[in-house]
């Protein structure tokens, strides 16, 4: 945990999903989050994934899942990513908050700013 005077970065901002419990995404769909105004959205093609959250530093804490699917339904990856933040309790953030992995009960997420 950095000292209590060092900034932490917010999650709040555009990000790629770049992986789901340290591994690549295996899917052709790009996979794109939104945090703002303390609701955290992941699009990936015509499947939509969304929760609140709050930060305080490093801690994280994601409620009231909504996810909104298409005919397709969803990708293994969208399955996993959608189950690691729904357990995130932390956000580590690397390469001056360019990148963070949100891990906890789970799995873990990368993401890197767009």
């Amino acid at each position: 945990r950095p000292p209590a005077d060092e900034a932490v970065p917010e999650l709040a901002g555009e990000w790629k999903v770049t992986g789901e419990n340290a591994q690549p995404l295996d899917q052709i769909f790009p996979m794109t989050a939104t945090a703002a105004g303390g609701r955290l959205t992941i699009a990936s093609d015509c499947v939509s994934l969304g929760w609140d959250y709050r930060q305080d530093r490093n801690v994280v804490a994601f409620t009231n899942p909504a996810t909104v699917e298409c005919a397709r339904g969803r990708t293994a990856n969208e399955i996993e990513v959608e189950k690691a933040i729904g357990g995130a309790n932390i956000a580590l953030f690397e390469d001056g908050g360019k990148t963070v992995q949100l891990s906890g009960t789970g799995g873990t997420v990368a993401m890197s700013r767009l």
